[in-house]
């Protein structure tokens, strides 16, 4: 965690360091939350974590 914050403090105002599990829908609630509250919207978000699992995201669940 510790590193995350590093490199967040390094780009300055234009990232911030949230740790996540993304596993856990409440973290996905808190870190957009935090994220517009910051920076005023969201664009885009990438998870670069978890089970490929090949579906239109429209028709993905949570209990994937």
């Amino acid at each position: 965690m510790d590193e995350g914050q590093k490199v967040a403090d390094q780009l300055g105002d234009n990232a911030i360091f949230i740790q996540q599990d993304v596993a856990r829908k409440g973290d996905w609630d808190r870190v957009i939350r935090q994220t517009v509250q910051v920076f005023g919207k969201l664009n885009i978000v990438v998870n670069n974590a978890g089970i490929a699992e090949y579906a239109d995201i429209e028709k993905t669940d949570a209990e994937i």
